[in-house]
């Protein structure tokens, strides 16, 4: 059962996967979706509950594109902009440059 986004009120659901006792909420087979490639794609951003629960995919887009697209400066970018907007969890943010 979820809770507030949490599994059991406890955990992020992500966080869940190797939580044994939260196992009867958990499921253990992935969700993976395919996207076909395009032309115009120009990053791929990962990150964590702390980021995208403070973060909408626009904001995320716009910190990139005033980044320029560079990658270390656009990480540390969106890590500042979550923890401005009052994110309190731990953030962890990748930006991969295609």
């Amino acid at each position: 059962m979820i809770i507030n986004g949490r599994v059991s009120g406890d955990v992020a659901v992500t966080r869940g996967l190797g939580d044994h006792h939260l196992k009867q909420w958990v499921v253990s087979e992935p969700f993976v979706k395919e996207v076909e490639w395009q032309e115009d794609y120009k990053y791929i951003v990962l990150g964590c509950d702390g980021l995208w629960d403070t973060l909408n995919g626009n904001q995320i887009k716009e910190v990139l594109e005033s980044n320029n697209c560079e990658f270390t400066s656009s990480a540390k970018s969106l890590t500042q902009l979550a923890i401005g907007k009052g994110s309190t969890d731990n953030i962890t943010t990748i930006v991969l440059k295609l």
